[in-house]
């Protein structure tokens, strides 16, 4: 039997598509002391009925719930639940985000991430951005969620560490493409048609393997074209080539262009 609220416990609630997913976390923090779920749901606005009646502490928000739009979901949970703290949960490997920069178009205020962001995306800041109080994979351990969880109901915010430094990388870069602009934008005009498109597609989030079916290239093709405009924009990474795509639709009639 799930023990008694005690004055001290953290109240939690699962917003998340996944039954399982659900069921899971319902059962660990049965027999966690010091938290309690008070409600699952796997439906925004089943969730919003519940959250008016018995809103929780903390909410444990998935941004990819089944025909919803993740930051829409966000702006509405702030704006209806002031006090809600809210965490948001994401099934995507760090490795595999994409950094933009803090003015790029993707990153415009109504559109939303299915809209900006082909899968796996990385939404981790623009949720911060539109309320979120705290950010994690779902491939973190459930001690890591749970220090998360007190973190955020002390009125702080929380991110993983491979997330802050990647994060922290990106505003030290944006710092420094200030001084190398310059010498940057001669090296657009070298890129080739090939080397736009491919610019353009790398700012959108693809892989090279992504890029390869797209394209009908061969990996080791597109893996020496990805060298040549690294070495053509003075970049050192594909992390630095999409923080340079500030303006991807300077690529877009590239990509669409007959070969």
């Amino acid at each position: 039997m799930q023990p008694s609220k005690t004055h001290n416990e953290i109240t939690v609630g699962i917003l998340d598509g996944n039954t399982l997913m659900r069921e899971g976390l319902v059962s660990l923090f049965q027999y966690e002391p010091g938290f309690k779920c008070v409600g699952s749901w796997g439906d925004v606005d089943e969730a919003l009925q519940s959250l008016s009646i018995n809103p929780p502490n903390v909410l444990l928000a998935d941004v990819k719930l089944p025909e919803k739009h993740g930051f829409e979901m966000l702006k509405r949970l702030s704006a209806n639940f002031k006090d809600l703290r809210i965490i948001v949960t994401v099934d995507c490997p760090e490795e595999r985000c994409v950094v933009i920069s803090p003015n790029s178009p993707f990153v415009r205020s109504d559109l939303t991430v299915f809209e900006t962001y082909p899968a796996p995306d990385d939404c981790l800041q623009i949720a911060l951005k539109v309320g979120a109080h705290g950010v994690l994979r779902k491939q973190c351990s459930f001690s890591c969620l749970l220090q998360a969880i007190k973190t955020v109901n002390a009125g702080q915010y929380w991110m993983e560490l491979s997330t802050a430094n990647r994060l922290a990388r990106q505003y030290l870069l944006t710092l420094q493409g200030e001084k190398t602009d310059c010498r940057r934008h001669s090296g657009v005009s070298s890129l080739t048609l090939r080397e736009r498109q491919i610019v353009y597609l790398i700012s959108q989030g693809k892989s090279n393997k992504e890029i390869c079916r797209e394209l009908r290239l061969a990996y080791s093709t597109v893996k020496n074209y990805v060298s040549s405009i690294l070495e053509k924009l003075e970049l050192s990474d594909r992390t630095q080539i999409a923080l340079y795509a500030m303006e991807p639709s300077q690529f877009a009639s590239d990509k669409k262009a007959e070969l």
